[in-house]
């Protein structure tokens, strides 16, 4: 095992290229901490990453979210963007969806970053792939002002076409960028 310590904050994009380049040298992510990174030693490049910010989710949906990507075949970790040492601090974020909208250590305080790891197949690791995907994800929804939460029949709409869509495929989606329902919804 190997460890390095590093902290990036919410950048987001540094850290997975440096997973990427600790995975091209010949190290693979096992375990994560506040600045922790652990590695063990695999086939140089042989896995990508990829680091999404969840911290506007519920405790329940992030869960859910991380749960529906390893039944997928990918491995993930939660982790923090800040370095605050404290016990039993809560923390308000007003531009959550409601489930989220005060963080604690019992809820999604310190896990607002999700590090996911695949094995790589020579593609670039995208986890929002479509550009209505991406829509949903990055542009706040006009209804709700959130990324990814415009309201479809009262409920909370889908974080991406590939996972969290609350909507069956009998109901129609009210999303101004509309959700493609899977056969078998998460």
């Amino acid at each position: 095992m190997e460890k390095r310590y590093r902290y990036f904050w919410t950048l987001l994009g540094l850290q997975a290229r440096w997973l990427d380049k600790m995975s091209d040298g010949g190290l693979r992510l096992v375990r994560t901490e506040k600045l922790l990174y652990e590695f063990e030693p695999c086939d140089p490049g042989e896995y990508r990453y990829c680091v999404e910010f969840v911290a506007h989710l519920s405790r329940d949906r992030a869960e859910d979210y991380a749960r529906f990507l390893e039944d997928c075949g990918y491995r993930v970790w939660f982790k923090n963007a800040n370095l605050d040492w404290n016990v039993g601090k809560v923390e308000a974020r007003p531009w959550a969806e409601p489930g989220g909208r005060l963080a604690s250590n019992a809820t999604t305080y310190n896990r607002e970053l999700l590090i996911v790891e695949k094995k790589n197949d020579g593609k670039p690791f995208q986890l929002h792939s479509s550009n209505e995907d991406k829509a949903r994800y990055y542009i706040p929804d006009p209804v709700s002002d959130r990324p990814g939460q415009a309201e479809a029949g009262g409920r909370p709409h889908g974080v991406s076409r590939a996972g969290l869509c609350s909507l069956t495929a009998a109901e129609k989606c009210q999303n101004p960028v509309p959700c493609v329902p899977e056969e078998n919804p998460v």
